[in-house]
């Protein structure tokens, strides 16, 4: 018994330093340094509004007045910078992370007060999350079969997908919510 769980200690911190090892080696050189590009702008400013504002979906316009505001002036071209200005005057923090749920911007929050405002470190520290979702997979496949060797392969196979993801590391990396959403559905055994 004591053998065993050593042995799983022990692959288990292997696997966490070699995963860290190949991101580091992947993604490293593909973290853009430029300015935020306009989501990524409408990210930190609901960053910027801190944990209560995302907490409790400060200034959010009633869903209804969203859609018809959308149907009145987002389906005239002439009408969308109008919009865009009025929802963005209501400071309605929903519309900041483009109708994102909150838990990504917790994070991000965390990611601010530790990394700093630079965009570089935001983008690393936001990539980030999809190496901690693959050592999750790993620990998770370990602790739900029983620490079974058996286990292993299947293990580091499913976490190498996750933090070997093409569209992660073929294009530079900016702050996306869509691959955290991925991750956290992954990680909660949803598709």
């Amino acid at each position: 018994m004591i053998t065993s769980i050593r042995e799983n200690i022990a692959f288990f911190s292997v696997s966490a330093a070699v995963l860290l090892l190949l991101f580091y080696a992947v993604y490293h050189s593909s973290i853009a340094s430029t300015c935020f590009d306009i989501d990524e702008a409408d990210y930190m400013c609901a960053v910027e509004k801190g944990f209560s504002a995302n907490y409790f979906d400060k200034n959010t316009i009633p869903f209804s007045s969203f859609i018809n505001l959308g149907f009145s002036y987002g389906m005239k071209t002439d009408k969308q910078t109008y919009l865009s200005k009025t929802i963005r005057s209501v400071d309605d923090i929903t519309v900041f992370r483009c109708l994102h749920g909150p838990l990504y911007f917790y994070y991000l929050i965390l990611g601010k007060k530790l990394a700093g405002i630079d965009e570089r470190n935001i983008r690393a520290f936001s990539h980030l999350l999809q190496y901690f979702c693959a050592v999750i997979v790993v620990l998770g496949f370990l602790f739900v079969s029983n620490f079974s060797r058996s286990a292993r392969i299947p293990a580091l196979a499913a976490s190498l997908l996750i933090l070997l993801s093409p569209s992660m590391y073929l294009r530079p990396v900016n702050i996306r919510t869509a691959e955290a959403s991925a991750c956290r559905s992954i990680g909660a055994g949803r598709e």
